[in-house]
């Protein structure tokens, strides 16, 4: 199979995998064989993108800071959040 155009991001397990293109299209293979089963869009400026294989979710990362989930067979957004910078203080961490 040929992407439509540059992928972002892979991500998937033994049954499925995920590419998000540079087009914001997802499309969803069978690993065994990269035929396409199905894809959906995002509707931001998607650049990353991780399969979740407990939660059946995409996990999609966009340039607003915004980290979007999506269920897997409906590529419905069932959440959405919004990332914070954290700081951590060295030391606190290894005592």
């Amino acid at each position: 199979m040929s992407l439509a155009s540059k992928a972002l991001s892979i991500s998937g397990d033994d049954e499925v995998m995920y590419a998000l293109l540079s087009t914001g299209q997802v499309v969803q293979m069978n690993s065994a064989d990269l035929t396409k089963k199905a894809e959906g869009k995002a509707s931001y400026d998607a650049t990353k993108m991780v399969y979740s294989s407990a939660s059946k979710q995409l996990w999609i990362g966009d340039k607003k800071g915004f980290v979007h989930g999506h269920d897997t067979e409906t590529f419905a957004e069932v959440l959405k959040l919004e990332a914070q910078s954290v700081s951590l203080d060295f030391q606190q961490c290894i005592s």
